[in-house]
Formats: structure tokens, C-alpha cells, sequence
């Protein structure tokens, strides 16, 4: 399954948000962490590890929310990222044990975490 295709031309990508084959248009961007997240899913463990990297998300609320139709209970201009992603930026870290643990909780390729607007500033697009 792949979980993005990228558009021609576009910066833009069609992902997969939710279930395999359904796909939303979406775009890469990387936020840096700047203090813990919200994501009560996620255990304070991890949440302190990832203060301070960046990751790759790839939805914002306001976008996802705009062509699913779905309403998401996480404040505007929240963003969302794919589970399997912070594994791999928390592995890149050195941050092993908490890669593990996430993994272990975010064990499907579509899993997202939720990244609320106070806890992250926006670095980049990604390419």
C-alpha cells in the first residue's frame, strides 16, 4: 500500500488518510516541536522526546477536515503526521526506547498523530 502519490507538477501529494485507498490531497510540511504536544493517545514519554525535533506532517486540520467532510475534535490549525513517521525521526534521534514504545501503539501505516498549534512551528515544505 502506498500511503502517498505525488501530484505533477504540484508540490501537493494524494494521501491516504484513515483507511488504505482512500486518499485526500495533502502536502508535506516539517514543524519543529517546541514543547509537548497534546495528544493524550501518545505517552508523556514520547511526547518529551520530541520536543525540540522536527518532524514531517502532512495534513492540517482545516484541510482534512474540508474533504472528508469529518469534523476533528482538535483545535484549528492543529496538523496531523503519520505515526510510522515520528518512529523514524525519534530512531534518527537516538530516541530508540521511545521509537519502540510509539511503534508499538502506532503499529499501522495510517495511524496519525496530532500536532496542536501550540506546540509547533512551521520549518519548511519538504520537496
Amino acid at each position: 500500500m502506498s500511503r502517498t502519490i505525488k501530484i505533477m507538477g504540484s508540490e501537493e501529494v494524494m494521501a491516504a488518510f484513515a483507511k488504505p485507498g482512500r486518499y485526500y490531497r495533502g502536502k508535506w510540511e516539517y514543524v519543529k516541536i517546541t514543547r509537548l504536544i497534546e495528544d493524550e493517545d501518545m505517552p508523556l514519554e514520547i511526547r518529551t522526546a520530541l520536543v525540540g525535533l522536527i518532524i514531517p506532517t502532512i495534513f492540517t486540520k482545516e484541510s482534512i477536515e474540508k474533504q472528508s467532510g469529518a469534523s476533528f475534535p482538535v483545535p484549528e490549525n492543529s496538523r496531523f503526521a503519520y505515526g510510522t513517521d515520528i518512529v523514524d525521526v525519534l530512531k534518527s534521534a537516538g530516541k530508540q526506547k521511545e521509537a519502540e514504545q510509539l511503534a508499538g501503539i502506532a503499529d499501522s501505516p495510517l495511524d496519525m498523530c496530532t500536532i496542536n498549534p501550540q506546540s509547533y512551528e512551521l520549518v519548511h515544505a519538504a520537496s
